[in-house]
């Protein structure tokens, strides 16, 4: 029996992966495979590659992004939140709204400060971070007692944050199980919105978008610098708010760099 390509989307009440009511994709085929020998979890709207020997999409390292994943193949999901609104106080732990919160390298996945736009603390310095708890702590340096401040960042979701999120046709997330270990993979120049972008980075209309690298452990995610990511992905065309926290991405199409 012929596989045919995956173009169905369902609604998420959670910002996660591609929001492909919005998105504008020319290319994005189901007949790549992805490496069923070393499972690797990716989630939509992460950047992924070719396997330089075997051909496989894998997330992408950094260097040369073949393009945009559509689906997820994983039994998370992950979601982002720009702009949660929290009260700190000096050596006492905040409670965020979700736990288990993305921390790709010493918890510098996530972005605080002062106004949505402002410029961000330190960590460390002014404020700590409990990733599995999802917790935030004043460290009484740069932030006033009692101050409230703003926060962005990606959580993996909760069993009952999933179960609402919703599954595919399967009950699945993973999406290549059930396409003979197909995946669909956007290749072409495209309009993204996605939520696999680093949290803790600035974003500007107009800016050029990178690849995050394997170094600074943010492999599959859109970055706001050179100095996070590698490889040239294209250009901003949204920034994430508290409102809408997808990152417009102008995709130049793969095999850029």
């Amino acid at each position: 029996m012929a596989i045919q390509n995956m173009e169905a989307f369902r609604v998420s009440p959670y910002a996660t992966g591609l929001d492909l009511n919005r998105s504008q994709i020319k290319v994005a085929l189901g007949n790549y495979i992805v490496d069923e020998t070393t499972p690797t979890t990716i989630y939509a709207g992460m950047i992924v590659q070719q396997n330089v020997g075997n051909q496989l999409i894998e997330v992408c390292t950094g260097a040369i992004p073949f393009g945009f994943a559509k689906y997820n193949r994983a039994t998370a999901v992950r979601g982002v939140v720009v702009g949660e609104y929290v009260r700190v106080y000096t050596g006492v732990a905040a409670q965020l709204s979700h736990t288990n919160i993305w921390a790709p390298n010493a918890n510098d996945g996530v972005r605080v400060a002062a106004a949505l736009t402002g410029a961000a603390y330190t960590l460390t310095t002014d404020y700590t971070i409990q990733s599995a708890a999802g917790t935030i702590t004043n460290a009484g340096v740069g932030i006033a007692d009692g101050a409230y401040v703003y926060v962005n960042y990606t959580y993996t979701l909760s069993t009952a944050e999933l179960a609402l999120h919703g599954s595919n046709f399967w009950n699945s997330q993973d999406d290549a199980q059930y396409q003979a270990g197909r995946f669909t993979v956007v290749t072409d120049w495209a309009t993204l919105f996605t939520t696999a972008y680093d949290t803790a980075g600035t974003y500007t209309v107009g800016m050029q978008l990178y690849a995050g690298r394997t170094a600074k452990n943010k492999s599959g995610y859109v970055c706001a610098d050179n100095t996070e990511g590698l490889a040239y992905l294209g250009r901003c065309f949204q920034i994430p708010t508290a409102n809408d926290p997808y990152l417009g991405v102008k995709f130049v199409g793969g095999m850029v760099a």
